[in-house]
């Protein structure tokens, strides 16, 4: 296969590419569509000379980590001065503590939630990806599997730490397994999984 391109090997044209990406604005949907990864898009894209779009995830990982340039909610701007502080699971309590509005500790959960559900869903199936995750098996030890070899799966995204809570099922030839995920944040999965 070594010198052979994506035209030889998919019968996917560059031009066709940068359409498709053009069209649906990410290198992950733009794979999806064509049927190859995303990094087969990313790549063909530079080699053609394509600018890649900035994904959203940097303009929330700067926020993450103090580097923004422009104006946070008041509990965002609290967050950032008392770092190390452990809240309640209660937006009342996180009020009362923080002296900011019950709306903006209600609005800011509420948006950091729906951007973990985002990035999450950029994603797609997550039996595509190798990435090996840690799992408890029944007697509480910690082993890593990966989660393309789940059968099927459901995950839930925590509203208040964003992690992301994955249980699969395996099919064997004696029967099903289940395998219980450990919680993991969105944007450590996201990353595992080669999100760009």
């Amino acid at each position: 296969m070594g010198g052979r391109n994506i035209e030889q090997i998919k019968n996917i044209s560059i031009a066709r590419i940068i359409r498709t990406y053009e069209k649906f604005g990410t290198a992950r949907k733009a794979a999806q569509v064509l049927g190859i990864t995303h990094q087969t898009v990313c790549k063909y894209l530079k080699k053609a000379g394509v600018t890649l779009k900035k994904s959203g995830w940097d303009t929330w990982n700067k926020l993450r980590v103090g580097k923004e340039s422009y104006k946070h909610s008041q509990f965002a701007d609290w967050l950032r001065e008392h770092p190390r502080t452990t809240l309640p699971r209660d937006a009342r309590e996180i009020s009362k503590i923080t002296g900011v509005s019950l709306q903006a500790v209600r609005s800011y959960f509420k948006r950091q939630y729906n951007k973990s559900k985002y990035y999450i869903s950029k994603l797609g199936d997550f039996k595509q990806y190798d990435a090996q995750l840690t799992a408890i098996d029944s007697e509480g030890e910690d082993f890593k599997w990966p989660l393309n070899k789940l059968s099927r799966y459901i995950y839930s995204v925590d509203r208040y730490d964003h992690t992301v809570v994955i249980t699969g099922v395996v099919n064997a030839q004696d029967g099903e397994y289940v395998v219980h995920f450990k919680p993991i944040n969105v944007l450590e999965l996201y990353l595992l999984c080669g999100g760009e």
